[in-house]
């Protein structure tokens, strides 16, 4: 199992905080991955490319990383 039940709903409700700002940022996405759970990319839209994917091993992690998208668009 890649995230124990806990974790993973831990995770979930951290993803519904920042969805709508990961759904409008050009710079990031996070998908889901059943062989290793949550990964979080660095990408570009023009030009479109991949650049680094980073897996997400907690509801902390994600957190963190929101928290760097919401600094993006606010700072």
């Amino acid at each position: 199992m890649l995230y124990t039940e806990k974790e993973k709903h831990e995770i979930e409700r951290v993803k519904e905080i920042f969805a709508e700002h990961l759904r409008q940022s050009p710079d990031f996405e996070l998908l889901w991955s059943d062989k290793v759970g949550y990964v979080w990319l660095a990408i570009g839209v023009n030009p479109v490319y991949v650049d680094t994917g980073i897996r997400i091993e907690s509801a902390a992690d994600l957190c963190g990383r929101g928290m760097m998208l919401l600094r993006m668009f606010y700072i």
